[in-house]
């Protein structure tokens, strides 16, 4: 007899390959329905626990059962595990290859081996037991980062890192409308791919709306996003349907952070959102995230001066970034190495660097990410300007950040104003001061349309060295009136 010929008469008590004991045909095992629907043991496992939390049971199932019911030999699931199983693929029992209870044949009907604690009881594995082992993103690590966001003190209380890993799951939310807190939903909800596009849809729109909407009327509505995206992340059952949203997760959070950093300056709270999005681009399985999340990191450290971090965070960018990356994101990797070398000090890898990103930017390979929206050909070209102005080349910088500024669509408000920053501070080196007061005129005019606290702290920069270096007082009067102007803007 072959093994197909012992398998189809083990199915059948009566010995007649492929019928059920009550005369049905088409016995399909769960190892080929799960397959029929391209699933891992795994994938089968959470999709079990999300179905009977929508027909009411919330049971547990772990990988190792699913390969006990998928053996040669496998038990008969408890009533409660056969009603999931039956909703989760639309068959009876008996079509699922699982033999029936006949008299004079007993059986164990679920076959799970409880796990020993110390001591020797026995332990219960729940549901959230299970799931943290199946999920490469912890939930407590995602509701810790939710916790680090969320402060009741507002939007962008600053929490210290130690605290927030250490925060405990919280034990209410605040409602949607602001009113009484609510219970958490992330274990009674569920999710479907509708939900994750619209989800990822929003997340474009707070993309596009960066460059225009003003960054503190910005601030509330992408955080809240943020947390949204966690709660989803904690309530989602399907391997498949998690990876597909810890991306626009992981892009929200990193919006968040840039927000925080280089818009509004509350390090504290971007650090936060660093991590979390450090964590969703890693679930998401997409390297040039991850690496596009590493380099926005890697920043913060470098304008700190804090060299090993920086240098460390733009490596592991490297890292993930160059193999398989587009053409552009490769070139914004090196670009942002020439800025935190330049930061550091490092004027020889900082040229280094921006050789190497212009040579990037004419190769071939994938079509850039959506999200690569803040990087191009004249972008670059004023990360040259910055490296040329911070080794000490003022007229090669001007030529760049000139190129930098012709090329700047309506849209960049906030990088015109670092290039004119920029610029002003490459003509001050040359000595045309009166140059340089009347760009930086226009870079705080700038910032008065497009606000951009990085922007700022460059004006301030250049303005400074403006009246160290003896610029005449006549000059720097209308930059003075314009600027405190702009301070309670």
């Amino acid at each position: 007899m072959t093994v197909q010929q012992s398998e189809a008469r083990r199915r059948s008590p009566n010995g007649q390959s492929g019928c059920c004991p009550n005369g049905q045909s088409d016995v399909v095992t769960l190892r080929e329905l799960r397959r029929r629907r391209y699933w891992t043991q795994s994938d089968l496992a959470l999709a079990f626990e999300e179905r009977s939390r929508q027909v009411g049971r919330a049971l547990s199932l772990s990988v190792r059962q699913v390969r006990r019911w998928e053996g040669v030999d496998p038990p008969l699931p408890l009533p409660a595990y056969q009603e999931v199983l039956e909703s989760l693929f639309g068959l009876p029992i008996e079509r699922m290859g699982f033999p029936a209870p006949w008299p004079g044949s007993p059986r164990r009907e679920l076959d799970e081996e409880p796990e020993l604690i110390p001591g020797g009881a026995l332990a219960a594995r729940s549901f959230d037991d299970d799931r943290e082992r199946a999920e490469p993103v912890k939930r407590r690590q995602f509701v810790a980062g939710a916790m680090a966001l969320g402060a009741p003190a507002g939007p962008w209380t600053e929490a210290e890192p130690a605290q927030a890993a250490a925060a405990p799951p919280p034990a209410q939310h605040r409602s949607a409308a602001g009113g009484a807190p609510s219970a958490p939903s992330a274990r009674r909800a569920t999710l479907d791919p509708q939900a994750v596009t619209g989800y990822a849809a929003i997340t474009a729109q707070h993309r596009a709306l960066y460059w225009t909407v003003p960054a503190e009327t910005m601030v509330e509505p992408v955080r809240a996003h943020v947390e949204l995206g966690t709660e989803l992340l904690c309530a989602t059952g399907s391997s498949m349907l998690r990876a597909r949203l810890a991306a626009p997760v992981a892009e929200t959070a990193l919006l968040a952070a840039r927000l925080a950093f280089f818009d509004v300056q509350r390090p504290q709270c971007a650090s936060a959102h660093f991590e979390l999005a450090r964590q969703a681009a890693k679930e998401s399985g997409d390297p040039a995230l991850l690496s596009a999340v590493l380099a926005h990191a890697a920043l913060p450290a470098a304008f700190a001066g804090v060299a090993g971090q920086a240098r460390a965070l733009i490596r592991q960018a490297l890292e993930c970034g160059l193999r398989g990356g587009s053409a552009e994101q490769r070139s914004w990797l090196y670009a942002v190495l020439s800025e935190v070398e330049s930061r550091l000090g490092d004027g020889r890898a900082a040229t280094d660097a921006i050789a190497r990103a212009e040579a990037e930017l004419g190769r071939g390979g994938p079509t850039r990410p959506e999200w690569l929206d803040y990087y191009d050909a004249s972008r670059l070209s004023g990360f040259s300007g910055f490296c040329q102005l911070a080794a000490g080349r003022p007229s090669r910088a001007a030529e760049a950040l000139e190129h930098n500024l012709r090329g700047l669509t309506p849209g960049a408000g906030k990088q015109r104003s670092i290039t004119l920053a920029d610029l002003a501070g490459a003509r001050a080196r040359q000595g045309e001061y009166e140059e340089a007061a009347r760009l930086l005129e226009a870079a705080v005019d700038q910032l008065g349309r497009h606000w951009y606290a990085t922007g700022l702290n460059r004006v301030d920069s250049v303005r400074q060295r403006l009246e160290a270096g003896g610029a005449p007082l006549r000059m720097l009067s209308s930059l003075t009136e314009a600027r405190r102007a702009l301070t309670p803007a």
